[in-house]
């Protein structure tokens, strides 16, 4: 039994007349909803599917299928939309997939003729015991991960945000983050469990037409990752404060945040509670922060927070500094993949692969491990260098890796982006700073090469493409 499923249906009972979910030119309410999830609940039922697939690209329905089939199936696999069709047509037979949900359009009512059921997989699972969601995403990774989440685990994570961010039924939240994201999906399952409304938006893109909705709809809750606060500031500019006076509570990513944006976020949203928090697909959250108005600035911005509830954490092989493990009530059941969890996994513990130190108690991320830089005997943080450059102001990004080089066995090569990069004169006088800021640190810090580009390679979700020397025809 799902509890997040069945406390939506029974928010969803209480109060039919209430309009839970939002578009642009939709919206759904208690009714609708009802009708829909039980709808699908009984042709999943009706035909012994305990296994299904849903491709989640964000849309007012997703939620619907996803209630509807934790209340009648066991596992749910849920596909990132840029999931090549291989790799699905695999999951499918490997993992005994009953059906799967790839076009979540209702608007004209669930039609099952749409949709394909593996009858071979019929009464089959891969899995056993409770019911699990699979992340079937590829993340940075060329190769999907299935991460098993438990409904304990998720529950827990979720229960314990709503109670730290006080939400409540009345609030309205603006679901911008993508569901196969554990990010944006971990917000979703908090929104079923407290029975709020919530508008859903694939991404920011139209944040101009969504800050034009909220003139009528007022926003009291938001979640983004720390690169949308640039485009939510350069959009908004003299109307921020019109629209974070509402704004109750703020969830904000696990990447790391700019002074300025800290700023800018302690300025307009002094009375939202906003926290920003650190974890991965595997244990979703880990570590919390107050931000906004309860930032700290005197403390490093590389502190973690503290570890959310029932989570545990230590230094692997060293109590100072180094790889950092996780374990507790977030963290998940394991890998699809074997191999995965031979090489992740140390004595229960998950190897995030985050470099990190211990200081007074508090933890401070310092790098990848996959990112470090063998240059002679000494090891550098490819992160590290690359904030370094990034604090510059003409800098837009900036990526570090090592190549070979005969002498000390690597050299360190920077991959630049600087606004009017074409302009020589800024090139020139970009160097002569640059030389100026690493004069303060050891030699072995400043890149022995830097390359001018017009914008850093990403993936689709965003993150720095660290395999950008393959891309560009550089050797390791």
């Amino acid at each position: 039994m799902s509890l997040i499923a069945n406390k939506f249906l029974k928010h969803l009972e209480e109060d039919k007349d209430k309009f839970f979910f939002y578009t642009f030119d939709q919206k759904l309410n208690g009714h609708q909803c009802l009708d829909l999830i039980r709808e699908i609940e009984l042709f999943l039922k009706k035909n012994s599917i305990q296994t299904v697939a849903i491709s989640a690209k964000n849309s007012i329905f997703w939620p619907i299928f996803y209630v509807a089939a934790k209340l009648a199936s066991k596992d749910i696999f849920i596909f990132d939309p840029n999931l090549p069709s291989t790799d699905a047509n695999i999951a499918i037979d490997k993992y005994y997939i009953d059906c799967i949900f790839l076009d979540l359009n209702l608007e004209n009512g669930f039609d099952e003729s749409a949709l394909t059921i593996h009858k071979s997989n019929a009464g089959k699972r891969y899995l056993s015991g409770q019911s699990h969601d699979i992340l079937f995403t590829s993340g940075t990774t060329a190769e999907p991960k299935g991460v098993v989440i438990s409904e304990q685990s998720y529950l827990h994570v979720a229960s314990t945000l709503v109670n730290k961010l006080n939400q409540l039924s009345s609030d309205f939240e603006l679901l911008s983050m993508p569901f196969y994201h554990s990010f944006g999906l971990t917000r979703l399952r908090a929104s079923l469990l407290t029975g709020n409304s919530s508008f859903i938006s694939d991404g920011l893109k139209k944040f101009p037409e969504i800050y034009s909705f909220s003139k009528s709809h007022s926003f009291t809750g938001l979640s983004f990752v720390p690169s949308a606060i640039e485009i939510i500031k350069g959009l908004l500019r003299s109307k921020a404060k019109d629209f974070a006076s509402k704004i109750r509570y703020i969830e904000i990513g696990s990447s790391s945040i700019s002074d300025e944006s800290r700023k800018w976020l302690r300025e307009y949203f002094i009375d939202s509670n906003v926290i920003h928090h650190y974890g991965m697909t595997e244990c979703s959250r880990a570590f919390i922060r107050d931000r906004g108005a309860k930032d700290n600035f005197d403390i490093d911005d590389s502190w973690l927070g503290n570890p959310l509830d029932g989570c545990d954490f230590k230094i692997l092989d060293n109590p100072e500094e180094g790889e950092l493990l996780l374990k507790g009530k977030n963290l998940f059941s394991g890998y699809l993949q074997t191999k995965l969890n031979q090489e992740k996994m140390h004595d229960g513990w998950l190897k995030t692969g985050d470099v990190c130190k211990v200081h007074n108690g508090k933890v401070f991320l310092m790098g990848r491990t996959d990112n470090q830089i063998n240059i002679g005997g000494e090891k550098i943080q490819a992160e590290k260098v690359e904030l370094i450059i990034e604090s510059l102001i003409p800098v837009k990004g900036c990526i570090c890796f090592g190549v070979d080089d005969s002498i000390l066995g690597s050299k360190l090569l920077a991959l630049i982006s600087i606004s009017k990069a074409g302009d020589q004169k800024n090139i020139a006088d970009f160097r002569i700073t640059l030389n100026q800021v690493f004069a303060e640190y050891p030699s072995f810090y400043k890149p022995s090469s830097i390359i001018f580009i017009d914008e850093i390679p990403l993936t689709h979700n965003g993150k720095k493409t660290r395999n950008a020397q393959t891309l560009l025809g550089f050797q390791k």
